[in-house]
């Protein structure tokens, strides 16, 4: 399992992906686990840590100021009303545009003012 994993990180792979190939071999290998193992994945680690994801973080307030200027939204299409309505929701929820994609009216109860949506079965 060490040369495996250290042929994979002399190749110059990053943390995470010496890190998938462990726990590919810990399918059906029960040595990922094993303490000079982990000695060795904190090694990688420190030598290559992971790299955040993005690598700037965006001003929400500019997109903010420009929702705040589409209103009043009874003046606004449909389509405009709903672009704010999804980025708003997106905003507070986080969720990722697959999740909003896959939401139905179907599955929209409204109840004391609010629209919630229930999980698809």
């Amino acid at each position: 399992m060490l040369d495996f994993l250290t042929d994979v990180f002399q190749k110059g792979y990053a943390y995470s992906s010496v890190n998938t190939a462990r726990a590919a071999v810990s399918t059906i290998n029960n040595t990922g686990a094993h303490p000079l193992v982990c000695t060795f994945m904190r090694g990688v680690f420190n030598l290559r840590p992971s790299c955040p994801r993005y690598s700037y973080i965006w001003d929400a307030s500019i997109v903010l100021r420009y929702l705040r200027s589409l209103s009043p939204a009874v003046e606004l299409n449909l389509l405009m009303l709903s672009a704010k309505l999804i980025t708003l929701c997106a905003l507070v929820t986080g969720q990722r545009c697959q999740t909003f994609h896959a939401m139905d009216t179907k599955h929209m109860h409204i109840s004391d003012g609010r629209a919630i949506f229930q999980k698809i079965p």
